[in-house]
């Protein structure tokens, strides 16, 4: 509410009369300049009754304090006199769709200057809500794009919550070009699991991980060497499957639960035969959070590893293609992996100098 001083200067450009409707909106945008201290991104007239009461200056900077209003964050209104919330928010919200359907480069400025601000309006109230919510920018493998440009594209809307889980399945699903949003801060994840709600016609899911890794199409394999990779990585509470995708050149793709990852800092030492005897027993009844290293049968080494005769290589090989994976999805190398991959490289080198000698004796 302004002053009675600034209630009256107010009052006297809102009756004035003006040569054209520009010349009105140009000497209102001043007056919100004096107020703010800058110009406004744009003036809306508030009225009761057809008779004007107020304006409502979208802002051009962000609040750094808490606001006095619910949307104090996005616009600076100044009133005449008392009106009620109810009705300056439906003039606020025809505004917005206003915008949107004849101003939209206007309308992208002010989502990007007060897109937080919004989301927060929208999770709070079901007709901001409609109005944005196809609006809204959302990070994906492909890029920034809204959720309309999205259902363009496909229909299944698909998102993960957790930084740590999108991470780890951006490079796959960017090649298989799917749209997978990464809504990461709290206010994108609030909106999204309202969406099926406002929406029922939707299909929409929040994975992690691993249950994207489900959507990439499983290969049956034959021969002992899937066994063997099993075996091998149990101790690290590793499962191996086989499944295709792309980026060709991609050997694994690794995929670890934020429980699995819990667990591994809470248990670090698993070396016996006897705890990994009962690791491997528990994992196979689903009891341990399970990292998954998802082999992909399109890169050629996957493919040539039912060829290899000799065990020890095999090892080694399934070590490098773990170690390599685990590097790739950005997760930690502790003690034991920092050990296999000293032990697979002297090991490495020592059957290069093997093969040297026999090359040289021959």
């Amino acid at each position: 509410m302004t002053s009675p001083e600034g209630q009256k200067g107010l009052s006297d450009l809102l009756l004035h009369p003006y040569p054209s409707p520009q010349h009105r909106k140009d000497t209102l945008m001043l007056y919100g300049e004096h107020l703010l201290g800058a110009l406004p991104l744009d003036v809306i007239e508030l009225t009761a009754q057809r008779v004007p009461v107020g304006v409502a200056y979208v802002l051009p900077y962000t609040q750094p304090t808490q606001p006095s209003s619910k949307w104090a964050e996005v616009f600076r209104i100044e009133l005449l006199k008392s009106v009620q919330d109810s009705n300056v928010q439906e003039q606020l919200l025809v505004y917005l769709y206003t915008l949107s359907q004849q101003h939209p480069f206007l309308f992208q400025q002010v989502l990007q200057l007060h897109g937080n601000a919004l989301k927060q309006r929208a999770v709070e109230d079901e007709q901001v809500y409609r109005l944005l919510i196809h609006h809204f920018v959302f990070e994906t493998p492909l890029g920034r794009i809204t959720l309309d440009e999205h259902f363009k594209h496909s229909g299944h809307l698909r998102y993960i919550t957790d930084p740590h889980q999108y991470q780890q399945i951006q490079r796959v699903a960017a090649a298989q070009q799917h749209l997978i949003l990464n809504v990461a801060f709290d206010q994108d994840a609030a909106l999204l699991a309202r969406y099926h709600g406002f929406y029922p016609e939707s299909s929409v899911d929040a994975l992690d991980a691993g249950q994207y890794a489900d959507l990439l199409p499983a290969i049956e394999v034959t021969g002992n060497w899937l066994e063997t990779a099993q075996s091998l990585l149990a101790p690290q509470l590793v499962q191996v499957e086989v499944r295709h995708f792309q980026p060709a050149h991609l050997p694994a793709l690794l995929v670890a639960s934020e429980a699995h990852l819990k667990f591994r800092h809470q248990n670090p030492a698993r070396t016996s035969p006897v705890v990994q005897a009962m690791v491997k027993e528990l994992m196979s009844q689903g009891q341990l959070p399970a990292m998954r290293l998802v082999l992909n049968h399109a890169h050629p080494l996957v493919q040539e590893l039912t060829l290899i005769q000799d065990q020890a290589v095999l090892e080694e090989v399934l070590k490098m293609i773990y170690l390599q994976a685990r590097m790739l999805g950005n997760l930690p190398m502790g003690e034991t992996e920092l050990q296999m991959a000293s032990g697979g490289l002297q090991q490495l080198l020592v059957w290069g100098l093997q093969a040297t000698r026999f090359r040289d004796v021959n």
